[in-house]
């Protein structure tokens, strides 16, 4: 049977929508985050984020407050939180209808990357097309919840900072395509309308999530340097990119700047020195830990050297270079975005999200490109290769619902007290990072269950078997 057999689509699309669903049923079933309630209600602090889109306070008063450059972030996963639940609940009682609110959010971000990343290999919207479909089953198995997740994971298991990174990550992507068809295909196809929307655009990528204005800046040094170098031509290049990168590059060192008032990071604050110190261990640590980017890695090398066999003046091998030059100096700035206690080693898979990114849709570019390349005598073994890295991934990707289990358990618990405070048993968190002996900590997260209508007035609880932390 030839790869192209019209029995391969259909039972691709089949295997895609599988593994959706089984990715849906993960998020479901994954705990809510002890962020949650400082965002969503939201806490003191957060209040002058919402109250300045552009960060005016700390640009004009010098003020400190927490992610004064992340408003968009904010905003939308507070207008989010607090909205979709209560229109679920015309369908699903109230718990039920937060674990599915989170669920989607994070299906949503795992299906738009996947089709933003398929766009961007293939280069066009044809979603119902051959090479689409292909390319979102060779991106699909990298989105891991199970044993990868730590290393390679994109969507978080955290709601929280699926709207930090994952989303970011995905408007980026949006944002980069006109960029990404200019220089990988030469098209320059930009209307004055698309221009016109980007420009807003620009300001929601710069001013949300941690990570946007760095990759940007760095995107726009690799520029600086093909330019350099001849290999890109300025007079080349459509004015109306060339603005686009301007606004952009512009908004991105605004932002950068605005980090500096972020009091998150001057709470954990360390020495740059030793910052940089610790980035070897962690490159090392993040990408040997498990298999998930050493097989990644082996087979980009394979496809390296086949392209390099097949098709020695694709472009396709060309971008090899520039994303390992993007990552290269992305690990070398990441040791300038602050230090955070619970990112010892600096990198993480939240941290390297865009490098992650990058190396699968490079993965899955190159596999298009070869299996139009690779002699049909050849071409049984190499789709085996490929089916045998989607295994592997797959096989990785099993999930533990136990904390959803304890969580959900002590919602039920606390939405049918008729005192308050509640002494819970299990041993998770509820709607927190961790289980407290005290209810000081679930004062702001009782205020959220009666925003989501779990309860009717704000019930304190603790769990009583439970140490208090060091320190307290």
């Amino acid at each position: 049977m030839r790869f192209t057999s019209r029995y391969v689509i259909p039972i691709l699309l089949l295997l895609f929508c599988l593994d959706t669903s089984y990715a849906f049923l993960q998020y479901y079933h994954q705990p809510l985050d002890g962020d949650m309630a400082w965002n969503i209600v939201p806490a003191s602090e957060v209040h002058p984020i919402l109250d300045n889109p552009l960060g005016l306070e700390a640009l004009l008063k010098g003020r400190h407050y927490p992610n004064p450059n992340r408003f968009f972030s904010h905003w939308i996963y507070q207008a989010y939180l607090l909205k979709a639940p209560l229109t679920l609940q015309r369908f699903c009682e109230p718990i039920t209808s937060v674990y599915l609110a989170s669920g989607l959010a994070k299906l949503l971000a795992h299906l738009g990357l996947i089709g933003l990343l398929a766009r961007a290999v293939t280069g066009a919207w044809r979603i119902g097309r051959q090479r689409f479909i292909i390319a979102g089953c060779l991106l699909a198995a990298f989105f891991q919840s199970g044993e990868f997740r730590s290393h390679i994971g994109i969507v978080d298991a955290a709601t929280t900072y699926v709207f930090f990174y994952a989303l970011p990550s995905a408007l980026m992507l949006l944002f980069a395509m006109p960029f990404l068809d200019f220089l990988v295909r030469k098209r320059t196809n930009l209307s004055i309308v698309q221009s016109l929307l980007w420009v807003p655009l620009a300001f929601v990528v710069c001013l949300s999530g941690p990570l946007n204005p760095g990759v940007i800046l760095v995107a726009l040094l690799l520029g600086g340097l093909a330019w350099l170098s001849g290999q890109l031509k300025l007079r080349e290049i459509p004015p109306r990119l060339i603005m686009l990168g301007i606004l952009a590059g512009a908004l991105s060192l605004y932002s950068l700047y605005l980090g500096q008032f972020n009091s998150l990071t001057i709470d954990n604050g360390l020495p740059l020195t030793e910052v940089y110190a610790r980035l070897p261990w962690g490159i090392v640590r993040q990408f040997t830990g498990k298999l998930a980017f050493p097989v990644l890695f082996l087979m980009l090398a394979v496809n390296y050297s086949l392209l390099r066999k097949y098709a020695p003046d694709d472009r396709t091998r060309r971008l090899f270079g520039w994303v390992v030059a993007f990552a290269g100096i992305y690990f070398l700035l990441l040791p300038l975005g602050g230090f955070r206690s619970y990112r010892a080693t600096i990198l993480r898979y939240d941290t390297i999200m865009p490098v992650t990114l990058a190396f699968i849709g490079l993965y899955a570019g190159s596999c298009l490109r070869l299996l139009k390349q690779v002699p049909q005598r050849g071409k049984a073994w190499y789709v085996a290769s490929l089916m045998v890295v989607a295994i592997i991934y797959t096989n990785a990707d099993r999930y533990d619902r136990s904390a959803y289990d304890c969580e959900r358990a002590a919602l039920e618990a606390i939405a049918i007290a008729t005192e308050s405070p509640v002494a819970l048993k299990g041993k998770c968190g509820v709607v927190l990072w961790q289980t407290y002996p005290t209810t000081d900590w679930s004062e702001l997260t009782s205020r959220l269950l009666v925003e989501w209508r779990i309860t009717e007035k704000p019930v304190l609880y603790y769990h009583p078997a439970t140490k208090a932390p060091a320190g307290q």
